[in-house]
């Protein structure tokens, strides 16, 4: 009997030690926190809905957490414009790994530049802009590793005749060089970028603050202004996409397919995340 006493006597003193003192507080005298909801904690230094906690209605996660010196969110923006041009890249393929029996890392050849020559011509008479031309004869190839290839990017001034373009561009390659046309990528783009990534941002502010005004509001604390903001963060940052007028700036051969989905010859649309730390008073 007497060890069962001496038991729950520490018991006791091991939960009084855990949770704080009887009169309600904390050992350093701060008042206890208490739990609200699975994913959130609320106490006197932080309230936090922990970092992959909250997801919003559209899947993001909204990374947001509230301390003493304020409440940081995410905001996401998006601007949309039709597009004024475009920019191209042709891969053009030395040789095809799947057509030898071969390790295509034994089976190596190289363009010269010179022999691009024809293809650069045809371009210049469809009225595409000499200085806009570029010629890259060690590029990655479309077929994979260890076979050589080069890429043409250019300027097209239109939204339109791209099919057509391609098509003709293909036939000049097989025709004009003994190589093939393995790629063909486009990128839709606008002359004023500039404005349509402000607006970007504005959205991407406002966005800000109405999540701040939540999270600050289920914490019951009231918002206070803005005492940072930086670009960048959120769920865009963590797989490295280019915001802003930086998806629409420039090709990359293997991934401008995933940079930016939301592009075609109808509408072009740019997407912005800030990160903003308000006060909390």
């Amino acid at each position: 009997m007497r060890f069962a006493l001496v038991t729950a006597a520490a018991f006791i003193l091991a939960v009084t030690a855990a949770c704080g003192t009887s009169d309600g507080t904390n050992h350093d005298g701060r008042p206890q926190g208490s739990a609200r909801g699975a994913n959130s904690l609320v106490s006197n230094d932080i309230v936090s809905t922990g970092f992959g906690g909250l997801v919003s209605d559209t899947g993001e996660n909204l990374q947001q957490t509230i301390t003493s010196d304020g409440v940081t969110v995410a905001g996401y923006g998006t601007a949309t414009a039709q597009p004024s041009g475009a920019s191209v890249q042709l891969t053009i393929s030395a040789g095809d790994p799947f057509s030898s029996g071969s390790y295509p890392g034994f089976n190596i050849s190289f363009i010269e530049v010179t022999e691009l020559e024809p293809i650069v011509e045809a371009l210049k008479a469809t009225g595409v802009q000499g200085d806009s031309i570029d010629v890259n004869s060690f590029a990655q190839d479309s077929f994979g590793t260890g076979q050589g290839a080069a890429t043409i990017t250019f300027d097209w001034s239109e939204t339109d005749g791209v099919t057509q373009l391609a098509e003709d561009l293909a036939d000049i390659v097989s025709d004009e060089t003994k190589y093939t046309l393995s790629g063909f990528q486009v990128l839709f783009t606008v002359d004023d970028c500039e404005s349509l990534e402000e607006q970007a941002q504005e959205t991407a502010l406002a966005d800000a603050r109405k999540r701040a005004e939540r999270l600050a509001s289920l914490a019951g604390l009231p918002l206070g202004d803005i005492r940072g903001i930086a670009e960048g963060g959120g769920v865009l940052a963590l797989y490295g996409v280019p915001q802003g007028c930086a998806s629409i700036d420039e090709l990359n051969p293997l991934l401008s397919g995933s940079l930016n989905p939301h592009n075609s010859p109808d509408e072009v649309r740019i997407d912005y995340t800030l990160t903003v730390t308000f006060a909390v008073e």
